[in-house]
């Protein structure tokens, strides 16, 4: 099974009415993201991500999880981390009370 990638930019991603945002597949993004997850872990996101139970974080050259501790207002269950430059997971990560597995 091929699954296509969502070719726009996060923000467009994000704002995206007709869109529940469960799920969000935000492998192989490291421009947008520029090691830091402040495009995504931010106050001004919180509504569009209150659905939130899957994010796929892989392969983003991600170097600090700064900003994660957002998340624990989402009932994120799963974090995909693979792939990334981290050499620590800060405490704010596990205030995020509703996560299962982080992979």
């Amino acid at each position: 099974m091929f699954i296509k990638k969502d070719r726009r930019r996060i923000d467009e991603i994000l704002t995206d009415k007709d869109d529940a945002k469960t799920s969000l597949q935000l492998s192989k993004r490291s421009p947008e993201f520029n090691g830091i997850l402040k495009v995504l872990c931010r106050e001004i996101n919180l509504p569009y991500l209150m659905n939130l139970r899957v994010l796929n974080l892989y392969d983003n050259s991600l170097t600090t999880l700064h900003g994660i501790g957002y998340l624990s207002q989402t009932p994120l269950e799963e974090l995909n981390l693979g792939c990334n430059c981290l050499t620590s997971i800060p405490i704010e990560a596990r205030v995020c009370k509703y996560i299962l597995g982080i992979v």
